[in-house]
């Protein structure tokens, strides 16, 4: 109660707890720490579960979430190694995450 209580009193709302909270346990899932990257198929596994669990299971198209996954992927190929560019760091989830949701 006290973090919540915490949480609540830094500024952010409702929403904002849910979607950190959200983002941390999908690290967590994977085992990811919070300099390491989302790759794309941990994060589509995420997208289509929330998805479903709303009512929306139906209008999963993976091609669509290809294409939005691409635009939050801001990291240039050519600054990092294959290693560190696959997938999403943590700001870019969390922003795939917000996008998914207003859809």
């Amino acid at each position: 109660k006290i973090f919540r209580r915490y949480k609540m009193s830094s500024g952010k709302g409702e929403i904002e707890v849910k979607l950190d909270n959200f983002v941390k346990k999908s690290y967590d899932r994977f085992g990811l720490n919070n300099d390491q990257c989302m790759n794309r198929q941990n994060a589509a596994i995420l997208m289509k579960e929330l998805m479903v669990q709303h009512g929306h299971g139906d209008a999963w198209d993976p091609k669509e979430f290809n294409h939005v996954f691409d635009l939050f992927e801001e990291d240039d190929p050519s600054n990092h190694t294959a290693s560190e560019n696959e997938g999403l760091d943590r700001d870019e989830f969390t922003k795939l995450v917000k996008r998914i949701a207003q859809l």
